[in-house]
């Protein structure tokens, strides 16, 4: 198994699990105070934009990278209108807003580590 194969592996098996524990019951009421679904959002998709690329990031290969990656922006979007039909969950701008900005953060990470260690 190549490196490029096992970082694809786990980043379509990260998804399925994201997209699974957004439309069922949550095992534990995390609603402590407000941002802490938002964080949760964050960081799932700071990981998940990470994987992401280290995926499908191939330096001679942008244009193919940058269309999947429209692809992959759509999920927040998708995964709360997903919640819409979970009669555990509600669709949430704000939700759907940390997602993003786990996306940018986490794309970010990715180039500043690509950088540093001269990937």
């Amino acid at each position: 198994m190549t490196q490029r194969s096992f970082w694809k592996i786990t980043f379509l098996t990260y998804i399925i699990v994201l997209i699974i524990s957004t439309v069922i019951k949550p095992p534990f009421n995390y609603s402590s105070y407000y941002y802490e679904d938002k964080i949760i959002h964050l960081l799932s998709f700071f990981i998940a934009s990470d994987l992401f690329s280290l995926a499908f990031y191939k330096k001679e290969n942008k244009l193919r990278y940058f269309l999947l990656l429209l692809i992959f922006s759509m999920l927040p979007l998708g995964i709360e209108y997903i919640q819409t039909f979970s009669p555990y969950r509600v669709f949430s701008y704000d939700d759907m807003f940390f997602g993003y900005y786990g996306i940018i953060i986490g794309l970010v990470y990715f180039f500043v580590k690509r950088k540093a260690f001269k990937q």
